[in-house]
């Protein structure tokens, strides 16, 4: 068997219950347990790339791994940044302006969006000689090689013989490129299991089609078609709030631990036009009177600084935003935080690798570690000792006052003086780690003297549950007015991916639901709840 999922979180997740329950047969050779993007690289790209270059492919989720952006230069220039190349439509080249979320580099877009689309591909095409391939162009490579006379039936052949049966899990998730590769896995005669929920279609922005789904649906037989109608994570009141954000209006049955939790939906009813973190902290005293640990929950939006701000009253970034000592301080705060895993303690060692690759020198500018590597023959194991050093050796707490800063940043400088690497020429360790202007990278550090709520954006939140979820919706901003056009769109059921993200949010609950919502859309929000004879609770804040 194959076990797909799109996400490392449902991946680990699938894992670890296969521990649990003594299935870790799935986990051995001959099965696979991964992601579509690990699939598609193991299974497709790597066997048929060719063999006159000389090292394998890197692929990456996405190009802003490489920090790769578009920028004009010259008199086109535009001073305020550039352009992700995960912007770009992988197929066509095309870039939608509206997704765009600077306002003065969307307006510019526009007007340049041409030469932004011919700089994309060029660079695009150049990043795929030299090696590196986001998610999405690893499935464009795949789709070719499948239609190869010769490549797509010898591989077909391969996979044939090994796999019997493919499952794929957050199937609402693929793109038409990911369908083409699964109809053809079908058309080997692999059995193709494939579990969705349309309602949490949220990728848009990766060329998630609906309609595709549904036909892809449709080319099973009726007989083949399961309705999934019982709810293992969620308590009646959340799946009673999911239910009203779905078009049918179809609710689900409660069934796991928490199916008998009597805690009602909490509205916290925020003033003003600005987030800030008396959500945050309202969240936490009802999580509290239901004795539910800080720890145990999440505060949610669609965008991070909106989730910052709601969560500490800060913007996601202004901890000293690309400062070297902010970033020291966010690896310190998420590797020994409550909520750090094993993949996400790799993250920031690799984050710091890189780091030290800069102090070097030995790293160009969007080169990849692994390459880094291979380039100097360095010893991997050495650089990831060091990595892990230099994070040790960071004190885990820091206070306010410039004293405290002053003090934290100048161990940081020994830990990295300790490592005796050379410095890239005109480098010293002072400027190389220089301290912020501001202190307010420190708050990252402040420990249990903050009770700062977990936070993060819905889309990271996919494949994870957690005690008690707060979801936020912002306040208007013109001309878009998006909480008001969503709440239209909640009300008359009619579909869109903006009420999508919502549902995803909220279903991420177990035991305890929670909204946010900006005091002029409280009555919406309650009327909508209360047709439903959902359990509901206001709280003005």
């Amino acid at each position: 068997m194959a076990i797909l999922s799109f996400t490392n979180s449902a991946v680990d997740e699938f894992r670890e219950r296969c521990r649990r329950a003594g299935a870790d047969k799935y986990q051995r050779h001959p099965n696979f347990i991964g992601t579509l993007d690990s699939f598609v690289r193991r299974f497709i790209v790597l066997p048929t790339w060719p063999s006159d270059q000389a090292e394998h492919p890197v692929v990456l989720n996405s190009w802003s791994d490489l920090d790769v952006e578009i920028r004009l230069v010259g008199a086109d220039a535009f001073r305020g940044g550039g352009v992700s190349l995960d912007r770009f439509d992988p197929l066509t080249g095309e870039i939608d302006p509206e997704a765009i979320g600077h306002t003065g580099l969307q307006s510019h877009v526009r007007q340049h969006k041409s030469t932004y689309e011919r700089l994309a591909q060029s660079r695009r095409s150049a990043l795929i000689r030299s090696g590196y391939m986001s998610s999405e162009d690893a499935r464009r490579w795949a789709n070719s090689a499948i239609q190869d006379e010769t490549v797509g039936v010898a591989l077909g052949r391969a996979l044939a013989s090994r796999f019997q049966e493919v499952v794929v899990d957050e199937g609402q998730d693929c793109n038409p490129l990911d369908l083409a590769l699964l109809e053809w896995l079908r058309g080997l005669g692999i059995r193709m299991t494939f579990v969705c929920d349309p309602n949490q279609a949220i990728y848009e922005f990766r060329s998630g089609d609906l309609a595709s789904i549904r036909r892809f649906q449709d080319s099973y037989p009726l007989d083949s078609r399961m309705l999934l109608t019982g709810n293992f994570r969620s308590s009646q009141a959340i799946c009673g709030l999911a239910a009203t954000l779905r078009s049918d209006g179809r609710l689900d049955q409660p069934r796991g631990d928490s199916s008998n939790a009597p805690y009602p939906v909490v509205i916290l009813a925020y003033q003003g036009v600005q987030l800030n973190s008396i959500i945050g902290q309202s969240f936490i005293e009802e999580m509290n009177q239901v004795d539910i640990p800080i720890h145990c929950g999440m505060l949610l939006a669609h965008s991070r600084t909106a989730a910052s701000q709601a969560a500490t009253g800060l913007a996601a970034g202004d901890e000293g935003g690309n400062s070297r000592i902010a970033s020291l301080a966010r690896s310190v705060a998420g590797y020994w935080g409550e909520r750090a895993t094993p993949r996400s303690r790799e993250a920031i060692l690799q984050s710091i690798e890189r780091l030290l690759l800069d102090f070097t020198g030995k790293r160009q500018v969007g080169e990849h570690t692994s390459r880094v590597v291979a380039r100097h023959r360095m010893n991997r194991r050495l650089l990831r000792r060091q990595a892990l050093a230099l994070l040790l050796g960071l004190p885990r707490q820091c206070g306010e006052s410039d004293e405290d800063a002053q003090a934290w940043v100048d161990i940081a400088k020994e830990s990295l003086a300790r490592l005796s690497l050379e410095p890239s020429e005109g480098v010293s360790i002072g400027a190389f780690l220089r301290r912020p202007p501001k202190n307010v990278w420190t708050r990252l550090l402040h420990g249990q003297d903050v009770p700062y709520i977990h936070h993060g954006t819905i889309h990271e939140s996919k494949g994870h549950e957690f005690d008690a979820v707060c979801v936020v919706l912002p306040p208007d901003r013109a001309p878009g007015n998006r909480t008001s056009t969503l709440l239209g769109e909640w009300e008359r059921r009619t579909d869109s991916e903006a009420k999508r993200v919502v549902y995803v949010g909220v279903t991420r609950a177990r035991y305890l639901g929670s909204l946010a919502v900006p005091v002029a859309h409280v009555d919406k929000i309650v009327a909508i709840l209360e047709t439903a004879a959902v359990p509901t609770r206001l709280r003005e804040i």
